[in-house]
């Protein structure tokens, strides 16, 4: 079924052997100012909206909590210390960002609009290249809602995106130690977050194992999820990554969840060798699914809620991007030859890290995707266009049936909060 999506294997020969036309290098930089002007502008209204009045960009759901806490804590540092704000839970971070409160944490802004540049540049520079009959590839660096919402102040999203835009350039040069860098940029990944420097070293040992166009890096990264899942209450005893996911399962706070409703209705023991692996695999269907099915576009305010359409994007982006990076593996023999199949595996190895967690967190997929729409964009047009329908009825079909049963989900519930340091002029 799935070999009945190609018109003929002579078609798939004509697209993998057409040039590159990402046109000159003029040509290409005129796409990366005119997306990343764009992208500022964007930014620029969502900080306008904020500081003009941000008791309403609040009810708007025009901002991430995530960004709000991190700024809260580094504001609690200056403020009991008056020192450059440093904390050991997020020590990357603390560098990129803790400096600003010298000045203004508004400075955030401009780190972050920075580090996109960085990104969109190198991205054009390095991948760009690789992703055949698309003129405007640069797009998927900038087209995440999500990281427009964050990019206001301090964040994770955006440093990682950049570091795994440099990883991914590295893994498919042809230098002779191009997997020694590749595992520093994992360790620089490490300290922002440390589960998704695990990714990327985990990633960069698989693909010097297997080759970075073998079916066997994701595998390997799904039976490493699965093996760890089993023994994950064994293996908290060495990790602090999986002793502090463990001490939040112990406490119960799993329950509010729908995959800890899950487990507890049909009886599994996430810390039993069958319910951890069993869960695993659940875990990675709700990676996948829950942004993009159980959307929530309004607030208790009466407005539309950004960050609900943004979560909704980005649910449909990753299903775009895992349907595309199956139909590639379950076809590899079609494509080993092509150094894209080098994005397939790190978004998938992403998946399947992030489902190791015993919490369903698929924004944690956020600085994969541009490089799983870039396999997207290597695809066939007409095999783009069956992936994106099939996502989108995927979609469509779930809220719908849920809408029917009398199930929306309720409007958002936003606790009204004193405005960050980062917003402008307050």
């Amino acid at each position: 079924m799935v070999k009945a999506l190609f018109k003929s294997e002579e078609s798939i020969s004509r697209w993998q052997s057409a040039g590159p036309t990402t046109g000159s290098k003029s040509t290409a930089f005129s796409k990366l100012l005119i997306a990343h002007g764009l992208f500022t502008l964007l930014s620029m209204w969502i900080v306008v909206e904020q500081a003009v009045n941000f008791n309403r960009a609040l009810a708007r759901g025009m901002f991430i909590p995530d960004v709000v806490n991190m700024t809260a804590t580094f504001d609690n540092l200056w403020q009991l210390y008056s020192v450059i704000p440093y904390e050991p839970a997020f020590s990357g971070v603390s560098i990129i960002y803790g400096w600003t409160w010298l000045l203004s944490p508004s400075l955030s802004w401009l780190i972050n609009n920075i580090l996109m540049l960085a990104s969109g540049f190198i991205y054009m520079k390095y991948i760009s290249p690789t992703v055949k009959g698309n003129k405007w590839s640069i797009l998927v660096v900038y087209i995440n809602p999500y990281v427009l919402l964050a990019s206001v102040g301090p964040n994770k999203e955006i440093p990682l995106i950049l570091l795994s835009i440099i990883w991914i350039s590295i893994l498919i040069s042809e230098h002779p130690i191009r997997w020694f860098f590749a595992l520093i940029i994992s360790f620089f990944a490490y300290f922002i977050r440390d589960g998704f420097g695990f990714i990327l070293a985990t990633g960069t040992i698989f693909s010097m194992a297997w080759g970075i166009a073998s079916a066997r890096v994701p595998i390997s990264m799904l039976v490493f999820g699965g093996i760890v899942s089993a023994s994950f209450g064994t293996l908290a005893n060495f990790s602090d990554t999986l002793s502090r996911n463990l001490a939040v399962l112990e406490q119960g706070f799993d329950r509010g969840t729908a995959i800890g409703e899950l487990a507890a209705s049909i009886g599994l023991d996430p810390l039993s060798a069958s319910g951890g692996l069993a869960l695993y695999l659940v875990r990675i269907v709700y990676n996948s699914l829950v942004l993009g099915v159980f959307p929530n576009f309004g607030t208790v305010y009466g407005f539309s809620n950004f960050l609900g359409y943004a979560y909704w994007m980005n649910g449909i982006l990753i299903l775009i991007s895992l349907f595309s990076s199956l139909y590639v593996i379950l076809n590899l023999r079609r494509f080993r030859k092509n150094t894209f199949v080098a994005f397939v595996s790190f978004f998938l190895i992403s998946l399947f890290a992030v489902s190791i967690s015993q919490f369903v967190q698929p924004r944690y997929l956020m600085p994969a995707l541009p490089i799983g729409l870039s396999a997207v964009l290597c695809l066939p047009p007409y095999i783009r266009k069956r992936v994106l329908a099939a996502a989108l009825l995927i979609t469509f079909t779930v809220v719908g049936l849920y809408t029917l049963a009398g199930r929306r989900p309720q409007p958002e519930v936003i606790v009204q909060i004193e405005p960050p340091a980062f917003v402008w002029f307050d």
